[in-house]
């Protein structure tokens, strides 16, 4: 149970509900001394006339702290729609996010699988001899396959750069390195299979 804040720490909705329940408390108290008090002597009427003097000025109290409270209700149930308003436009915002980060997760989950595929291929047609060299068997798959797997490597290229730019547009900055990562990656197989290729070919 939390400690009860002090009286300047109270909002003035608290501040009006607690002297509104303070007054209904003394009405009470007053109410029940009247109907005790003896009147029929000097003091005892002197006391039930203070009494109704107390109770007047009591429920005079909670008609002002009635109005108050209902003021301050009403604030308070304003403050609360415009904050469910706020929290209702940023739950938009907030879905929004979540489903544009994992449509970019998919793309790259997407573009990892696709290069996965490709470097299996690769590495098919890499199987060098003892010596280090591709024998002219090999050679001569590799440059049969080698304009299929570079458009591949190419294509998948462009798609990762494409994310990775994507992602530094929306702040995603993991993201964003992850594909940077890639296309590096990619670049450097491009480079190497086009250094093993008999034939010429141009790498961009």
């Amino acid at each position: 149970m939390e400690p009860l804040k002090s009286t300047k720490d109270q909002s003035l909705f608290v501040q009006a509900a607690l002297a509104l329940d303070s007054d209904f408390a003394e009405l009470e108290r007053l109410s029940g001394q009247l109907e005790r008090l003896p009147i029929e002597s000097d003091s005892g009427l002197e006391q039930a006339r203070k009494a109704l003097t107390r109770f007047s000025e009591c429920g005079s109290r909670i008609g002002e702290g009635v109005k108050i409270l209902a003021k301050e209700l009403e604030d308070s149930r304003s403050r609360a729609e415009r904050a469910a308003q706020i929290v209702s436009e940023r739950a938009v915002a907030i879905q929004k996010r979540f489903e544009q980060t994992e449509q970019m997760l998919a793309r790259f989950r997407s573009l990892g699988e696709m290069a996965g595929k490709i470097n299996a291929a690769v590495v098919q047609l890499q199987k060098p001899t003892q010596s280090g060299e591709l024998s002219a068997e090999e050679k001569a798959l590799l440059a049969k396959h080698m304009p299929e797997i570079d458009s591949n490597l190419a294509i998948l290229l462009d798609e990762t750069r494409k994310l990775r730019e994507d992602a530094g547009a929306v702040n995603m900055k993991a993201l964003e390195r992850e594909a940077d990562s890639m296309a590096q990656s990619l670049q450097s197989v491009r480079q190497k299979l086009s250094s093993m290729n008999p034939r010429p070919h141009l790498v961009n």
